[in-house]
């Protein structure tokens, strides 16, 4: 149902131009082929690959921002309030990821006993 709908909105837009009618049903088409390929690499990769694709540029370009701003002085993240809550839950986030590793870690080498 949605196939249809979006090329009869397409249809109807620009229905007095010739041209313009084919190539709008081309693309709403063509996007329609590619959807399901595009869905299924996005599970192979994985969202958060695409994410940051999407948002890598304008984070760095806010970076830059922040540090002309401050001068290059990193603190600016740790004295405004809403960064530094944002740096402590991504610091906890972290901890939280690592910290069954490490404790698997430290469990092997204290069942191994030492050389004599």
């Amino acid at each position: 149902m949605d196939p249809v709908v979006k090329t009869a909105g397409s249809m109807s837009i620009k229905r007095h131009r010739r041209l313009s009618f084919f190539f709008d049903n081309d693309k709403v088409l063509g996007f329609l082929m590619i959807a399901p390929a595009a869905l299924y690499i996005l599970a192979l990769v994985g969202y958060p690959l695409v994410l940051a694709f999407v948002l890598g540029p304008l984070i760095e370009q806010s970076l830059r921002q922040s540090l002309l701003l401050s001068q290059g002085s990193f603190l600016i993240f740790l004295t405004r309030p809403i960064s530094a809550v944002t740096l402590a839950i991504g610091c906890l986030a972290l901890v939280s990821k690592a910290l069954p590793f490490f404790k698997q870690w430290r469990r092997k080498y204290d069942k191994m006993e030492p050389e004599e």
